[in-house]
Protein backbone atom coordinates (compact mmCIF):
# COMPACT_ATOMS: atom_id res chain seq x y z
CA UNK A 1 0.00 0.00 0.00
CA UNK A 2 2.80 2.14 0.84
CA UNK A 3 4.18 1.88 -2.85
CA UNK A 4 0.70 2.59 -4.33
CA UNK A 5 0.44 5.80 -2.30
CA UNK A 6 3.58 7.19 -3.06
CA UNK A 7 3.03 6.88 -6.52
CA UNK A 8 -0.71 8.78 -6.25
CA UNK A 9 0.91 11.37 -3.87
CA UNK A 10 3.82 12.05 -6.72
CA UNK A 11 1.38 11.63 -10.29
CA UNK A 12 3.74 8.44 -10.98
CA UNK A 13 1.63 6.92 -14.18
CA UNK A 14 2.86 2.67 -14.09
CA UNK A 15 3.16 1.27 -17.71
CA UNK A 16 2.76 -2.15 -18.20
CA UNK A 17 4.20 -4.18 -20.01
CA UNK A 18 1.90 -6.17 -22.72
CA UNK A 19 4.22 -9.23 -23.11
CA UNK A 20 3.12 -12.15 -22.10
CA UNK A 21 4.38 -12.42 -19.13
CA UNK A 22 2.50 -14.64 -15.75
CA UNK A 23 1.22 -11.53 -13.84
CA UNK A 24 -2.15 -10.56 -12.93
CA UNK A 25 -2.91 -7.58 -14.73
CA UNK A 26 -6.57 -7.43 -13.08
CA UNK A 27 -4.79 -7.12 -9.53
CA UNK A 28 -2.66 -4.07 -11.08
CA UNK A 29 -5.63 -2.70 -12.13
CA UNK A 30 -7.57 -3.04 -9.28
CA UNK A 31 -5.14 -1.47 -7.18
CA UNK A 32 -4.49 1.42 -9.62
CA UNK A 33 -8.07 1.90 -9.22
CA UNK A 34 -8.32 1.74 -5.40
CA UNK A 35 -5.38 4.16 -4.98
CA UNK A 36 -6.19 6.21 -7.96
CA UNK A 37 -3.04 6.04 -9.61
CA UNK A 38 -2.94 6.18 -14.10
CA UNK A 39 -1.87 2.86 -15.86
CA UNK A 40 -0.78 2.79 -19.28
CA UNK A 41 0.31 -0.51 -21.39
CA UNK A 42 3.89 0.37 -23.32
CA UNK A 43 2.34 -1.40 -26.31
CA UNK A 44 0.50 1.92 -27.30
CA UNK A 45 3.10 4.35 -26.37
CA UNK A 46 6.61 3.26 -27.88
CA UNK A 47 7.74 2.43 -31.88
CA UNK A 48 8.74 -0.59 -31.59
CA UNK A 49 8.17 -4.44 -33.06
CA UNK A 50 5.87 -4.42 -29.57
CA UNK A 51 3.43 -1.95 -31.16
CA UNK A 52 2.46 -4.24 -33.95
CA UNK A 53 2.41 -7.66 -31.84
CA UNK A 54 2.76 -8.02 -28.56
CA UNK A 55 4.60 -11.54 -29.04
CA UNK A 56 7.47 -9.11 -30.82
CA UNK A 57 10.30 -8.02 -29.10
CA UNK A 58 13.55 -5.83 -30.49
CA UNK A 59 16.42 -7.12 -30.40
CA UNK A 60 19.43 -4.29 -29.30
CA UNK A 61 22.83 -5.37 -30.37
CA UNK A 62 25.50 -4.57 -28.43
CA UNK A 63 29.04 -4.39 -29.19
CA UNK A 64 31.10 -5.10 -26.43
CA UNK A 65 34.35 -3.49 -27.43
CA UNK A 66 32.80 -0.12 -27.42
CA UNK A 67 34.15 0.77 -31.19
CA UNK A 68 30.78 2.65 -32.05
CA UNK A 69 30.38 6.23 -33.10
CA UNK A 70 28.37 7.37 -29.86
CA UNK A 71 27.18 10.37 -31.49
CA UNK A 72 25.78 8.46 -34.85
CA UNK A 73 24.64 5.68 -32.27
CA UNK A 74 22.32 8.54 -30.18
CA UNK A 75 20.67 9.94 -33.13
CA UNK A 76 19.77 6.71 -34.50
CA UNK A 77 18.44 5.10 -31.56
CA UNK A 78 14.66 4.52 -31.64
CA UNK A 79 14.31 5.66 -28.64
CA UNK A 80 16.94 8.20 -27.28
CA UNK A 81 16.00 10.96 -28.76
CA UNK A 82 11.89 10.26 -27.77
CA UNK A 83 12.50 9.73 -24.07
CA UNK A 84 11.09 6.12 -24.82
CA UNK A 85 13.59 4.65 -22.07
CA UNK A 86 14.71 7.15 -19.57
CA UNK A 87 15.28 5.26 -16.43
CA UNK A 88 15.44 6.68 -13.06
CA UNK A 89 17.55 3.94 -11.18
CA UNK A 90 19.53 4.59 -7.61
CA UNK A 91 19.15 8.59 -7.74
CA UNK A 92 20.63 8.63 -11.51
CA UNK A 93 18.66 9.11 -14.85
CA UNK A 94 19.83 7.28 -17.70
CA UNK A 95 18.62 8.55 -21.50
CA UNK A 96 19.02 4.54 -21.78
CA UNK A 97 17.80 1.33 -20.30
CA UNK A 98 20.81 -0.59 -21.17
CA UNK A 99 22.76 2.16 -19.94
CA UNK A 100 20.95 2.04 -16.30
CA UNK A 101 20.70 -1.95 -16.06
CA UNK A 102 24.37 -2.93 -17.77
CA UNK A 103 25.70 -3.84 -14.52
CA UNK A 104 23.71 -7.07 -14.73
CA UNK A 105 24.53 -7.74 -17.88
CA UNK A 106 28.49 -7.31 -17.06
CA UNK A 107 28.24 -10.01 -13.84
CA UNK A 108 26.31 -11.92 -16.22
CA UNK A 109 28.73 -12.72 -18.78
CA UNK A 110 32.11 -11.28 -17.11
CA UNK A 111 32.16 -8.32 -18.96
CA UNK A 112 33.17 -4.65 -18.05
CA UNK A 113 30.93 -2.27 -19.89
CA UNK A 114 31.66 1.06 -18.95
CA UNK A 115 29.45 3.37 -17.09
CA UNK A 116 30.72 6.87 -16.43
CA UNK A 117 29.52 9.69 -14.74
CA UNK A 118 28.33 11.57 -18.18
CA UNK A 119 26.60 8.26 -19.11
CA UNK A 120 23.65 9.61 -16.37
CA UNK A 121 22.63 12.44 -14.75
CA UNK A 122 22.06 12.51 -10.45
CA UNK A 123 18.60 13.71 -9.26
CA UNK A 124 20.27 14.70 -5.58
CA UNK A 125 23.11 17.08 -7.92
CA UNK A 126 20.65 19.30 -10.20
CA UNK A 127 19.60 22.85 -10.29
CA UNK A 128 16.60 22.62 -12.06
CA UNK A 129 14.85 20.90 -14.73
CA UNK A 130 16.55 22.50 -17.70
CA UNK A 131 19.68 20.61 -16.76
CA UNK A 132 17.71 17.73 -17.26
CA UNK A 133 16.68 18.74 -19.98
CA UNK A 134 19.74 19.36 -21.57
CA UNK A 135 21.17 15.90 -20.35
CA UNK A 136 18.87 13.76 -21.83
CA UNK A 137 18.93 15.76 -25.34
CA UNK A 138 22.26 15.11 -26.09
CA UNK A 139 24.76 11.83 -26.85
CA UNK A 140 26.48 10.26 -24.15
CA UNK A 141 29.59 8.19 -24.08
CA UNK A 142 27.61 4.48 -23.76
CA UNK A 143 26.07 5.10 -27.05
CA UNK A 144 29.61 3.46 -28.06
CA UNK A 145 28.64 0.05 -27.25
CA UNK A 146 25.26 0.33 -29.24
CA UNK A 147 24.49 -0.75 -33.05
CA UNK A 148 20.79 0.93 -33.02
CA UNK A 149 21.18 0.09 -37.18
CA UNK A 150 21.10 -3.04 -36.04
CA UNK A 151 17.95 -3.61 -33.51
CA UNK A 152 16.01 -6.70 -34.62
CA UNK A 153 12.38 -8.31 -34.43
CA UNK A 154 12.12 -11.43 -32.47
CA UNK A 155 9.49 -13.87 -30.94
CA UNK A 156 9.22 -13.14 -27.02
CA UNK A 157 9.81 -15.91 -25.08
CA UNK A 158 12.24 -16.26 -21.94
CA UNK A 159 15.35 -15.99 -21.77
CA UNK A 160 18.10 -18.79 -22.14
CA UNK A 161 20.92 -16.64 -20.38
CA UNK A 162 23.16 -16.44 -23.42
CA UNK A 163 25.80 -13.57 -24.31
CA UNK A 164 24.50 -14.58 -27.95
CA UNK A 165 21.36 -12.90 -26.92
CA UNK A 166 22.84 -9.64 -26.92
CA UNK A 167 25.72 -9.21 -29.16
Amino acid sequence: NDFWRTCHDNNVIISISTYPININIEAIERKAREHKVYLIYDQNNSISYSTINKNIMSKWHIDIKGRQNYVASYFFCISAGMGDCVTLREGKIFVCFMAAHIKFFNKRFNQNLEITDKDYIDIYKVNDIKEIHDFLSKPFPFCRYCKPLKVSPFTWKPTKGEITEWV
